[in-house]
Formats: C-alpha cells, structure tokens, sequence
C-alpha cells in the first residue's frame, strides 16, 4: 500500500521509500540452555494434549505461573526507582 502512494506520488525511477534497519540479538548458548531446562520442568508449564504446532509436532506448553508471580519471581528494582523485569536470568 505505502509502496504504491510512493510510487504515484514520485513516479516511475524515484528512489525507493527508507526501510526501518532491524538488529537480531541471537540467544547463546548458555541461554538457550536455561530456556530449555525452565520449558522442560513440569513446575513450570504444563503441556497441552490435544494440541500440537503444525511445524514440529511438538505439544503446546502453557505457563503455569500467573503473570504477578512471574513478575515477583523475576522482578529488579533499581537505586533510581525504574523497574524492570528479566526472564532470562
């Protein structure tokens, strides 16, 4: 849509519109690993039996935890009063 309002409003040859530049953080390995044992506990999520995702097969896992004790769990709170929450930890 944006494509073609550009186009009719500069024409044929214009230069094209300025894309946003995405930046990608890949988790490492370590991470990775954290994220998994905290998915493979059975304290934490609880696996559903009916549904799967369609790409891996794999079952659905809900998360068990409500999202106040998540945020207990993993709540910082800084000197200068911000708050944050981290879930990799």
């Amino acid at each position: 849509m944006e494509s073609r309002k550009h186009a009719n409003m500069y024409g044929y040859g214009a230069p094209s519109l300025s894309k946003p530049v995405f930046t990608r953080n890949k988790l490492n390995q370590e991470q990775l690993d954290q994220f998994q044992l905290f998915f493979n506990d059975k304290e934490n999520v609880s696996m559903s039996s009916f549904k799967t995702e369609t790409k891996t097969g794999l079952p659905v896992l809900y998360l068990q935890d409500s999202k106040k004790s998540l945020w207990e769990n993993f709540h910082e709170k800084y000197p200068n009063g911000m708050q944050r929450t981290s879930f990799m930890t």
